[in-house]
This record gives structure tokens, sequence and C-alpha cells, in this order.
């Protein structure tokens, strides 16, 4: 029996926080990823953008979000086309090496030459290929998010002159086809809200029930009395200009925003409120404190007693919308929801138990077909990546090689031991909500980021 080999990714995994140990070993090349084959089983599968699957739109979206990879047992896993992010590393394999570089080059050429932007004019349609697009845009250029709290983050081995060569190649195809599929302010302003949508289609229930249903969507969430505070990232300390650590991962491409609301009783409100009131004065106690934000210090240590008060019942939402590119490639936000993450507090001397974690995935079929906003709920026991890691792109080792999937929820549990510590590193304070206050400030540090300036200048290069 082969001895199996040790994995140098991953080594230590804490409730709270996730230890990665990587390095930029010197082993040999690992084999590139191949875009998945396209079976009986999964044609209909990539029938996204038109229901022919051999439709232009629907064989370039397949190239990039239907792969074949890797987990670091070794074991080959296929991974979409039904995902939110690309399942692409930032690791060469993954798009700069083998049938899977080619494959991408020539569908992109034939995009070009076809004029695949002229081949659907749906207002919808064009402006989530463009965000799928520009995802692996973003993924190309390299940069690797600085894993706030996960003390670590990935290390790439260096890329080959030709690897470079190609990146710089396939980022201004994409860059191009981008432009090609803008769509002006005025028709991205008019996209639908699908959260609206999905809570007006009956799909969803309008109170949590339990784990097993998982289909909860809050229906007073956007309503204009709505009892939902905001939750807003600190104007001080760590992470001021990109807030939510969520924003930098997926490189400022969404806009998330943060809900609470406390329990459904009489006197629920104001204990939520109360004990809001005392993790807003534990913030700035850790943000003064001399031992510093993150250090275990006293200011540490009653921020933790502060985050076990919180009232039984308690709700936190998280919502991510999608952000496109009008033709002078400016950043606009809109409101289709690209995902949604419910936490209910349960009693909190049982960990993750009695806790509710749901999750509602964008899904592009739904969407285009007017159908539960585009939203589907993720259920209990489904095959699902862990924490963060495939969060914009698929966090991988120094041989391209991926986390095993796990199931849901207890995927949560790596990072949210309690639904509080879904946002208690980035906690503020509460207040009422505001649409733009969050956006704003995505788009100003993604205006910022040399990826957005790079993908500027190469959709402003003329066409060969």
């Amino acid at each position: 029996m082969t001895a199996r080999r040790k994995r140098p990714f991953f080594n230590v995994i804490l409730p709270t926080t996730i230890c990665l140990a990587m390095s930029c070993s010197q082993t040999a090349t690992p084999p590139p990823m191949e875009v998945a084959k396209r079976s009986e089983s999964t044609g209909s599968s990539t029938a996204v953008y038109d229901p022919d699957p051999n439709h232009l739109w629907n064989r370039l979206y397949a190239a990039f979000y239907l792969r074949e990879v890797e987990d670091m047992d070794s074991v080959p896993v296929t991974l979409g086309p039904n995902v939110v992010d690309p399942p692409l590393g930032l690791h060469s394999r993954f798009l700069l090496d083998g049938a899977g570089f080619i494959t991408c080059r020539d569908i992109l050429e034939e995009f070009h030459k076809k004029r695949g932007h002229e081949l659907i004019s749906d207002p919808l349609k064009r402006a989530v290929l463009q965000r799928d697009l520009w995802a692996v845009f973003d993924v190309l250029q390299g940069v690797i998010p600085s894993n706030f709290f996960l003390n670590g983050g990935e290390r790439l081995p260096k890329l080959t002159a030709e690897q470079e060569e190609r990146r710089a190649a396939l980022s201004l195809q994409i860059a191009q086809a981008i432009k090609a599929v803008a769509l002006p302010r005025s028709e991205l302003d008019r996209l639908p809200n699908t959260y609206i949508l999905a809570v007006k289609s009956g799909a969803f229930s309008s109170r949590p029930i339990d784990q097993r249903s998982a289909d909860y969507l809050p229906s007073d969430l956007e309503e204009a009395d709505s009892p939902w505070l905001e939750i807003f990232p600190p104007e001080s300390g760590p992470r001021t200009k990109e807030g939510f650590l969520h924003t930098e991962i997926v490189r400022g491409r969404s806009v998330f925003r943060v809900f609470a609301k406390g329990p459904a009783s009489p006197e629920g409100t104001g204990q939520f409120k109360q004990w809001l009131e005392q993790m807003t004065k534990s913030l700035e106690a850790r943000l003064g404190a001399k031992s510093g934000f993150d250090l275990n210090g006293e200011e540490h240590r009653q921020w933790e007693r502060t985050m076990k008060m919180l009232p039984v019942g308690s709700q936190f939402v998280l919502l991510r919308r999608m952000t496109c590119l009008d033709p002078d490639m400016n950043l606009v936000p809109t409101r289709v929801v690209e995902s949604i993450q419910i936490r209910i507090d349960g009693p909190h001397d049982n960990f993750n138990a009695d806790h509710i974690f749901e999750e509602f995935a964008f899904d592009r079929r739904l969407l285009f077909a007017g159908r539960q906003g585009g939203l589907q709920p993720v259920r209990e026991g489904e095959r699902h990546p862990a924490a963060y890691y495939a969060l914009g792109h698929l966090v991988s080792d120094e041989e391209g090689q991926v986390v095993p999937l796990g199931e849901f929820p207890r995927v949560c549990f790596i990072c949210h031991g309690t639904p509080v510590q879904s946002f208690s590193f980035m906690l503020s304070q509460g207040g009422q909500q505001d649409p733009e206050k969050v956006g704003k400030r995505t788009l100003r540090w993604k205006m910022e980021q040399d990826d957005y300036r790079r993908l500027r200048d190469l959709a402003s290069t003329q066409p060969r």
C-alpha cells in the first residue's frame, strides 16, 4: 500500500481561525487543469445563456465555469457550471498551461471574430456574462487577498516567460469581451431587484423553520419600515478602506451588506439593541487598545464576553449584489443578488448544533427564466466548498490542488462557531439602512486597485 503524501497546506484548523501553511516548494510541475468534458449528462447543464448548449455564449461560459480540478487528496473533482464564482485558482495550471489555456484562448478568439457580443441582446444576460468574465479577468491578475483573520494565504510559483505572455494575451481578450457586452448605465439601473422577485415568487418561507428546511428568506428585509438594522464596517482601525473582508476577496466586484435583527419576541428588539450598543463599545475599546486590535488583551476578552451575550434567536443576513461596468468601464452597482447567507443564533451552550445556517446561491438559469429571483437554496448535506475557499476564486496550494469539499452546513462551522462571528471582526455599529453607503465605499476601493486600472487600459486597446 502506497503511503499518502503529506500535504503542506492547511495544517491546523481551529474553530474560529484557519491557519494556512504554504510554501513555494521546488516540486515537479503539476499537470494543467482541464476544461471538463461535456458528456450527455452535463450537456443540458451548460445551456445557461441559450437553450442550445453549443451556442457560443454557453461554450464561452463553460470554458471557465465547468472545470475538473484536483483536491489535496489528489482526488479529481468536477466543479460547475452552476457556481457563483469561477472554479479557478490563481495557480498557473488553471488557465495558463496545456489544453485549458488553448481552449480558453480559442473560444475568446471565436467570440471576437464572430462578433459574439451581438448574438444575445437581453440586458440581464449581457450583464451576467460580463460579470462572469470579469471574475475570470481578476483571477488572471493573480492578486492574493490579505486573508485578514486567516493568518496566512496563498503563495504562487513564479510564472515562466511563456506563462506571462499567455496571461497577458488572455487578459487582453477577456477585457475586450467585457467591454463588448457592456450596457449603458441607464440599462444597468433598470436591471431587476432580484431579492424582491425572490420574495414575491412565494418559493421561500417568510419565517425560519429549521436547518433541514433551509428556505427562509426574510420578506421584510428591504421594506420601507424594515425592522432590520444595517451593520456598517468601521470607519477607523483595520480594513477601513475595503470594509468587509469579503469585498477584498472578490476584488470589489460585488457589494456586500450586513443586516441584523433581534429575536421575534416583545422584548427581543430592545435586548438586541442593548447588546449592539455593548458590542460597539467593545469594538471602540479594541480599536484603542495599546496591545493592538487583534492581540488577546483585556479589551479582546471584553469583546468575547459581550459576543456571548447575544440574545438567542438573533438573526443576521449577508447580502451580496452584482456590480457591472458601463461602456466606459465605470463601475455600476446593480440590484441583482449573487448570494445570501443567513445565520440564526441558538443556545450558546451547544456551539454549532442549535444554530441555523442558510445560504442561497445565484442560479443563472432560474434568473433568466424569471423564477425565484434566480436564487437556489443550498440544502443540508449538499457538497460545498469550505469557508472562503471558493469565494471569488478557488484557494489552491503550491501544486494547484484545492481544499476537499465538505457538507453544508458543517463547512460553515470552520469560521462561524456562532452566527455573531459571521461579522464580529468587522462590526462597527448598527443603524438605519443606507442602500448606498457600503456601495460607494466598495467602488472607491476598487477604483484604487491595479487590477481595475489594468482592465480599463486593456479594454481601451484597439482589437486586432
